[in-house]
């Protein structure tokens, strides 16, 4: 089994330059189904991340959500389609040597670890590959980490202005309390469902919201705006 890992590694490492994205994922622009073909089904953690084993590394991908969206981690940040490539990291069983991979040093600047004295990351000049290393027997630094991400220019690019600062407070969609009415909110959101307590849930698919409406003015429950 473990000669297997390590073979599976070396062709890896041996034929495919690494800024090429492992197994040619490549961020912003690989969708989930095609991982899939690559990687094989995956398990969702807790925390939205989506995990692939395969025999020389366990793969964990972030994966995009509803375009201009309040989707957790920032995932609907983009105007990219859903279940796009946001980043993704390897982490691999076995440890392969740094001067294994094929990389070209020139291009990546070393970064030490201010805590752990025997740990430390190559990133490479455009910030979307870091190869995170550690060091053992003597001076040989050997891979356990590979990170992915989309260039920092791609991402500007592609952020969603609807989820920057200023129009979130312009309200989520254009809703205003105290101005937009139920029937301008069903236009936007679609038909809603009534909790126990009388508010009224909207799901768009990746996000919940829940809306509090006036009722008769003035009435024991009301305030003095329209219903």
């Amino acid at each position: 089994m473990l000669l297997n890992i390590i073979l599976a590694v070396f062709l890896f490492t041996c034929c495919i330059p690494i800024e090429n994205g492992w197994k040619g994922v490549k961020p912003l622009k690989t969708s989930k189904a095609e991982v899939d073909k690559i990687l094989g089904k995956s398990g969702e953690d807790a925390s939205g991340f989506h995990r692939y084993m395969v025999p020389e590394a366990e793969i964990v991908v972030d994966y995009s959500k509803e375009p201009c969206s309040l989707a957790p981690q920032g995932r609907g940040g983009y105007t990219v389609p859903v279940n796009t490539v946001l980043s993704y990291t390897v982490l691999l069983k076995a440890k392969p040597k740094v001067s294994d991979f094929e990389f070209n040093p020139k291009n990546s600047h070393r970064v030490s670890s201010e805590h752990l004295l025997n740990y430390a990351s190559y990133v490479n000049d455009d910030d979307t590959v870091e190869i995170n290393v550690m060091t053992e027997a003597g001076s040989e630094e050997f891979v356990y980490e590979i990170v992915y991400r989309g260039k920092n220019s791609d991402l500007e690019r592609l952020r969603c202005k609807e989820t920057s600062s200023a129009s979130i407070a312009n309200g989520w969609k254009g809703i205003k309390p105290l101005k937009t009415s139920k029937k301008e909110v069903e236009q936007l959101l679609g038909s809603s469902r009534v909790d126990n307590n009388g508010y009224f849930w909207y799901s768009t698919g990746d996000t919940d919201i829940e809306v509090n409406y006036s009722t008769e003015p003035c009435s024991e429950n009301g305030t003095a705006v329209e219903s």
